[in-house]
């Protein structure tokens, strides 16, 4: 039995309401073929529907409630200062970090709210409020 290999494209902000008229009019022909040739589907974002608790969300298959980042930041306890969420601050794992534990081969590119890196089976290259230091 061959292992199947699984690609994921996640578009902040897209909505395939936009996306399915430009690539079938010509606009977006590798979306286009990308959407012929796997599986496509509409998007039921977070509350709320912002970007950091919808990737949060992605990430570990739970809702902001149950993962706990609901928005970018968060505020230090004890005080009014706030600091960026970080995947430490994640309640869960990620879908790359249950597969890297499973001995599968991940790789991971330019998702928000993944900054410092954690080691995985492959490679992950933080996005979004990656630190420039």
């Amino acid at each position: 039995m061959t292992n199947p290999r699984v690609w994921s494209l996640g578009l902040d902000g897209a909505t395939l309401a936009l996306i399915r008229p430009w690539a079938s009019s010509g606009h977006l022909p590798v979306l286009a073929r990308l959407i012929d040739g796997g599986v496509s589907g509409n998007l039921r974002s977070t509350y709320p529907p912002l970007t950091g608790p919808a990737w949060s969300s992605f990430m570990t298959g739970k809702s902001p409630a149950w993962h706990g980042v609901l928005e970018f930041f968060r505020r230090e306890e004890g005080t009014y200062r706030q600091r960026l969420n970080s995947p430490q601050d994640l309640d869960g794992h990620s879908l790359w970090r249950i597969l890297s534990d499973a001995g599968r081969q991940v790789g991971v590119m330019g998702v928000p709210l993944t900054y410092p890196p954690e080691a995985v089976n492959g490679f992950l290259i933080t996005g979004l409020l990656t630190s420039s230091g």
